[in-house]
């Protein structure tokens, strides 16, 4: 492998991303990095007759509303008010609140973290955390689990068995042991959710059932992928998505996935219609 601009490329085309958690990096911009504005992100907005070539509209025909366009269509002024309130807009305080406490737990994060997040004070954070795992106790074992392997091993694992090391969990210094003890619980779900996408995107890009249909592989973001091709083959091209995301793992020896995975699949003229 050679290295170039900090990745490591094996072939043109292909890099492993230097990305400690185990998440998935690409090399070049991603959609949620770019601003509303920019051409890349206004793209998924433009319908296409086919998925090759891929028109780029000049920027005099970007949407005046922006980010709107991803929440509500209004007509054709995109003045008009939805018929009722949405719910992250009636309930945002709420929303936004829930998301940070969800992902603080789910990453380790403490409850005087929490609290500088929410802007209270730190007894009131700490009840929360505690009524929010006395609903899910099997997740504080998971994660005393995970900590624990660190400890003993001096690593942890995705699902796919990608190890990141963490010498720093049996560490003397206690600032330095939490921090690795929190990524003890970080690393297998993020790493773990990109092993998922990966493998996921793999068999659709090498599905030659999709190919036949002139289907091509676009776009990842996050837990979706985006896809581009002929009209009258959608359904059937949708069908065989879902196929390869509900057991992306299919074919191995030993599948890491004791269940079929739930997949939500629509097809539409932009991204923004399929939503």
């Amino acid at each position: 492998a050679a290295r170039r601009m900090g990745w490591w490329e094996d072939s043109p085309g292909r890099h492993t991303a230097i990305n400690v958690p185990g998440r998935e990096s690409p090399c070049l911009s991603d959609l949620e990095s770019s601003p509303a504005t920019s051409l890349p992100t206004l793209w998924i907005r433009w319908p296409t007759p086919s998925a090759h070539p891929r028109p780029t509209p000049p920027l005099s025909q970007t949407n005046p509303t922006g980010e709107c366009l991803l929440e509500w269509d209004g007509g054709p002024d995109g003045a008009s008010p939805p018929p009722v309130p949405l719910l992250k807009d009636l309930f945002s305080s709420e929303r936004r609140r829930a998301k940070v406490l969800n992902f603080s737990i789910a990453y380790g994060k403490t409850a005087h973290g929490l609290s500088k997040d929410w802007g209270v004070s730190l007894e009131e954070a700490r009840e929360t955390v505690e009524r929010w795992y006395a609903d899910r106790p099997e997740v504080r074992a998971w994660q005393k689990a995970q900590q624990a392997a660190a400890q003993g091993a001096g690593y942890v694992c995705t699902l796919l068995g990608r190890r990141r090391q963490l010498p720093e969990a049996a560490s003397r210094n206690g600032a330095v042991r939490a921090h690795a003890l929190r990524a003890a619980i970080n690393t297998p779900i993020q790493g773990s959710a990109a092993d998922v996408a990966t493998a996921a995107m793999l068999r659709i890009a090498a599905d030659p059932e999709l190919r036949r249909l002139g289907w091509a592989l676009l776009l990842q973001v996050h837990d979706e992928v985006i896809l581009e091709g002929p009209r009258e083959s959608a359904e059937e091209a949708r069908r065989r998505v879902v196929a390869c995301m509900r057991s992306p793992f299919v074919g191995k020896v030993e599948r890491p996935l004791l269940v079929d995975l739930a997949v939500d699949a629509k097809y539409a003229d932009t991204w923004y219609d399929a939503k």
